[in-house]
């Protein structure tokens, strides 16, 4: 009776198909948890969102500027210099973001926006991008967008730093807050890639010129920088 003795080198199909399987199944396992990420992320942008009710975004002058109907020529404006990459300027929006909105919607404050972005040290990075969108957002009057929008790119900030955020990334975010389709398309191209270093050079000569430096987070009101230690005593100095 003779055994036939087995090539070592012969490939074994079993091993194939179960090596196949295991890297099918892994994939599948991949999927599931980018798609239960994106998931919870959509989900958590959505319970986050704040009704914006008597709010008007505008762009003009080198500035985001963020007004109610009910404000008057005598109402105080301040200009609010921040950079998407700063986790100060994410501490202030944290702390003083719903009582700052309050008083913007009772027509007793207008904020002037000027975005920096520094951090990025003269390259393409996440204060680039994460302000193209943004401005993408308030050129197109989308308040409750725009607002929406800028919380979370100062809440998540650290995240869409690490994770380095292309300018696709930006556009998916923007459609959880219900962003029209033709701005949306516009942050995925980086149509105001361009728009937003002019606007960040602009936003950095004048703070530059008003404080002798470039750093945030400052707010400007009468020419005064506000003491920003406590995260809301600004607002009452202005507001009264």
């Amino acid at each position: 009776m003779s055994t036939k003795v087995k090539n070592p080198n012969e490939k074994s199909y079993g091993f194939i198909i179960a090596l196949l399987v295991i890297i099918v199944l892994g994939l599948g396992v991949i999927s599931y948890i980018v798609i239960s990420g994106n998931k919870a992320q959509t989900e958590q942008r959505e319970a986050s969102m704040v009704a914006v009710d008597n709010l008007e975004v505008s762009y003009k002058d080198n500035a985001i500027t963020l007004k109610s109907p009910a404000a008057t020529a005598d109402t105080p404006q301040v200009d609010l210099y921040e950079d998407y990459s700063c986790p100060h300027c994410a501490e202030l929006a944290e702390a003083a973001d719903a009582d700052m909105l309050k008083a913007i919607e009772e027509g007793k404050l207008v904020v002037h926006v000027r975005t920096l972005n520094f951090m990025d040290q003269g390259t393409e990075a996440n204060s680039t991008r994460a302000g193209a969108a943004a401005l993408a957002i308030a050129k197109s009057g989308d308040a409750q967008g725009y607002w929406n929008y800028r919380a979370m790119l100062m809440r998540d900030q650290t995240m869409l730093r690490t994770s380095n955020w292309d300018n696709a990334k930006y556009g998916d975010a923007a459609v959880d807050y219900n962003v029209p389709d033709d701005v949306v398309k516009d942050i995925k191209d980086g149509a105001d890639m361009d728009a937003m270093k002019d606007f960040a050079n602009a936003s950095a000569d004048s703070l530059k010129a008003a404080i002798g430096k470039v750093s945030s987070p400052h707010i400007l009101y009468d020419g005064k920088d506000l003491d920003l230690r406590d995260g809301t005593g600004w607002l009452k100095e202005v507001t009264g």
